[in-house]
């Protein structure tokens, strides 16, 4: 139990509702600590957060499909967080980059996040601009690498009206990163 109360207060970054003591508050701490990825040093903890982690996908995912297919769209999107959390086991609040974890290493990741270099303002930067927001010039260019390989599309619409009820839709979609194997 001390393991568990040590694992709530360092990974969990949401509320943890029933207490520990619980069996819905434990599936809680361990649903968040999957999320988090920390170093866990009881076996039977260990035991139950791989448990944890080969069904909570599964679980998001059905109930993202619940959702979908009852048309609540408030839901669907919640459920759809949690499917990208459990896949990526990456928080919302977290920097999208940290997907490209063998990349960067933890302190830049930390350092951009602290600094509030989020995707928007960095896809601008060059290499030189991120270095130098990081008072770090040698990972401008692993950033700025990332940055290119990181997945984002550029959408171009052309709406053309045919009657008073129809309209033409020509959407181009284009792909505006470089594919890198070792990152996808």
């Amino acid at each position: 139990m001390p393991e568990l109360e040590a694992l709530a207060r360092s990974c969990c970054p949401y509320e943890i509702k029933g207490g520990i003591e619980s069996k819905t508050g434990k599936i809680n701490i361990l649903l968040q600590a999957f999320v988090s990825k920390p170093r866990l040093e009881s076996f039977s903890l260990i035991a139950d957060l791989m448990y944890v982690s080969a069904n909570a996908g599964r679980i998001a995912r059905a109930l993202h499909e619940i959702c979908l297919k009852r048309g609540w769209s408030g839901m669907a999107e919640t459920t759809l967080q949690f499917c990208k959390c459990f896949e990526l086991q990456l928080w919302p609040h977290q920097h999208p980059l940290r997907q490209f974890a063998g990349l960067l290493s933890p302190e830049l990741l930390y350092k951009m996040e602290d600094r509030g270099l989020w995707m928007e303002s960095l896809v601008d930067m060059s290499a030189t601009d991120i270095g130098a927001w990081l008072r770090h010039p040698a990972a401008g260019g692993k950033i700025r690498d990332a940055i290119d390989s990181f997945p984002s599309l550029g959408l171009e619409a052309h709406l053309q009206p045919i009657t008073r009820t129809v309209l033409r839709v020509q959407l181009l979609i284009k792909s505006e990163f470089r594919w890198k194997d070792r990152n996808h």
